[in-house]
C-alpha cells in the first residue's frame, strides 16, 4: 500500500499545480465561501495524486484544520453514503470529541434509515416536508386510501424526528470541530453508482451543512452530471441541479503555465517523465543528445485520441512489455526512426484497439481503416517544412497502401506522392529514417504479433 504521507509537491510537481493547492489553502484560511468546492478534471488526469499532495500541504499551511480523505467508490457497495461520510468524519475529529458526536449521530442514522435513504427516491434529503408529502402521496395512491393516509402521517412524523436529530447532530459536530476545522476530500464520486453519487451529494448538503466542516468534491464533472441525469431522468438540468450543491468549482488545467502563457501539455510532460523513469525505454527512445523522436510520435497519437494520464502510463507499460519480450531485431531502436515509430504504433494499437489490431493482423481490416479509426487524413500535399514524425509514418503507410491497392489519385496528388517518396528515401540515406526492405505496415503487424504473444 502506498504511504500517502509521502505524496507531496516536494516529491514531484511535474504539472506546476502546487500554486493551485496554495490558493485553495489561502481561500479556506480567509474563510472564503468556497465549500463545497468541486475540483474537476478528466479521468486519469492526476486528480487523486493532487489531492493527497494538497492534504499534506494543508498540514503545514493550515495547522488549525484537519484533513480527511474518502474514496467514495470504495464505499458504494453498501449503498449508504450517510454511513460512509459519518465514519470518515468520526475518524477525523479529536478523540475526546468522538463519544459525544457518535451519541448524536446514531439517532440520525436510525431516523434517516427509517425514512428510506437507501431507496432510490431519497425523498427526505432532496426536498422539504411539503414536497415529501406531495411526492409520496402520488406514489401511494395506488394503495388503499386508508393505508395511504396512515403512511403519510407516519412519514411526516418520521421527517419531524429526523430533522430534530439532524439539528442536534450538527450542533455537536460544530462544537467538536470549532478548534480544528475539518476538511473532507471526497474522491471518485463520479465512478459511483448514479443513485449512490446523488445521495452522497444530498447527505453532504442536508446533514453535514456545518460551518466548521468543509468539503472538496473531486470529480469528472461531465460524468457526474450524467449520473444525475441517469438518476432523475434526462429532463432534469443536471448542471443547475449540481450548482445547488457546489459553491465554487476549479478545473485542473491541461496545460502548464510557462512564463504566463499556458502552452505546454501536461500529457506530454507526463509521458516524457514516464519514459525517463523507465529503465527499459529511456535508452531506446531518447537519442544521445536528449532530444526525442519516438516519444513525440507516441504523444501525437495519444493527443489525437485524447488519452488520459493514466492511459499514458498504461501505454508505457505496454511498451516496456514489448521491449522485454521482443527479439533483438524487433526492439525499439535508435538507428531507424520510422521503423521504431511503426513498431510503437503497433504496440499502441494492441494497447487501445485490441479488436482492430487483431483484425488487422488476420487481414480483416485494410490499412486505410487506420486513418478512419484515428481520424487522421493523410495529407498528400507535400510541405517539407511542416513534416513531423507522425506525418512521416502515416504517409509511409499511405504510400505502401496506394501501391498495394492501386488507389486512384488526382494528377497533383500523384506528383506530391512522388515527392513524398523522394523525401522518405533521402531521409533514409542521410538519417536512417527508413530502410528500403522494411515496410511500415510489416513493422506494425510484427509489433501486434509480438504483443499477442504469437497468437494468430
Amino acid at each position: 500500500m502506498v504511504d500517502t504521507s509521502e505524496i507531496t509537491f516536494e516529491w514531484r510537481d511535474d504539472f506546476g499545480r502546487k500554486k493551485i493547492a496554495e490558493r485553495i489553502a489561502g481561500a479556506l484560511e480567509r474563510e472564503a465561501a468556497i465549500s463545497p468546492l468541486m475540483l474537476a478534471g478528466d479521468w486519469g488526469g492526476g486528480k487523486t495524486e493532487f489531492i493527497h499532495k494538497t492534504i499534506n500541504l494543508f498540514k503545514d499551511k493550515l495547522p488549525s484544520t484537519v484533513s480527511a480523505y474518502l474514496d467514495a467508490y470504495k464505499t458504494d457497495y453498501h449503498d449508504d453514503p450517510l454511513l460512509a461520510l459519518s465514519a470518515a468524519v468520526l475518524d477525523a475529529i479529536p478523540q475526546d470529541k468522538k463519544g459525544e458526536v457518535k451519541k448524536k449521530l446514531v439517532p440520525v442514522l436510525k431516523a434517516v434509515g427509517k425514512l428510506g435513504l437507501k431507496a432510490a427516491s431519497s425523498w427526505v434529503l432532496k426536498q422539504d416536508a411539503t414536497d415529501v408529502v406531495d411526492d409520496f402521496e402520488k406514489d401511494i395512491k395506488k394503495s388503499a386510501d386508508k393505508a395511504s393516509e396512515a403512511l403519510i402521517e407516519s412519514v411526516l412524523q418520521d421527517q419531524i424526528d429526523a430533522n430534530q436529530h439532524i439539528d442536534s447532530f450538527r450542533y455537536v459536530l460544530e462544537e467538536a470541530t470549532k478548534d480544528k476545522q475539518l476538511i473532507l476530500f471526497i474522491d471518485e464520486l463520479d465512478r459511483c453508482k448514479p443513485t449512490y453519487a446523488v445521495q452522497m451529494l444530498e447527505v453532504v448538503k442536508h446533514v453535514f451543512d456545518v460551518g466548521s466542516v468543509k468539503f472538496v468534491l473531486v470529480v469528472n464533472r461531465e460524468q457526474l452530471e450524467a449520473s444525475i441525469n441517469h438518476h432523475y431522468g434526462s429532463g432534469l438540468d443536471a448542471k443547475r441541479y449540481l450548482d445547488k450543491f457546489i459553491n465554487f468549482s476549479i478545473t485542473l488545467p491541461e496545460k502548464l503555465n510557462d512564463y504566463g502563457s499556458q502552452h505546454t501539455s501536461v500529457s506530454k510532460v507526463h509521458l516524457r517523465n514516464c519514459i525517463i523513469n523507465s529503465e527499459a525505454l529511456v535508452s531506446a527512445i531518447y537519442e544521445r543528445k536528449g532530444e526525442t523522436y519516438l516519444s513525440d510520435t507516441i504523444y501525437d497519437l495519444c493527443r489525437i485520441e485524447g488519452r488520459s494520464l493514466r492511459e499514458l502510463e498504461t501505454l508505457v507499460r505496454y511498451l516496456e512489455i514489448y521491449q522485454s519480450i521482443s527479439a533483438e531485431g524487433e526492439q525499439l531502436v535508435h538507428s531507424n526512426v520510422l521503423l521504431s515509430s511503426a513498431r510503437a504504433f503497433g504496440v499502441y494499437l494492441a494497447c487501445f484497439h485490441q479488436t482492430f489490431a487483431h483484425q488487422l493482423l488476420i487481414n480483416r481490416q485494410s490499412a486505410s481503416k487506420i486513418y478512419e479509426m484515428l481520424k487522421i487524413k493523410p495529407v498528400v500535399q507535400y510541405e517539407p517544412h511542416n513534416v513531423d514524425f507522425l506525418d512521416l509514418l502515416i504517409m509511409s503507410i499511405f504510400i505502401e497502401d496506394t501501391e498495394d491497392e492501386r488507389l486512384e489519385l488526382a494528377e497533383q496528388q500523384l506528383v506530391d506522392l512522388e515527392k513524398w517518396k523522394e523525401h522518405v528515401q533521402k531521409a533514409g540515406r542521410s538519417a536512417h529514417y527508413f530502410v528500403a526492405d522494411v515496410k511500415p505496415l510489416k513493422a506494425i503487424l510484427g509489433a501486434i504479433k509480438v504483443m499477442s504473444f504469437g497468437a494468430d
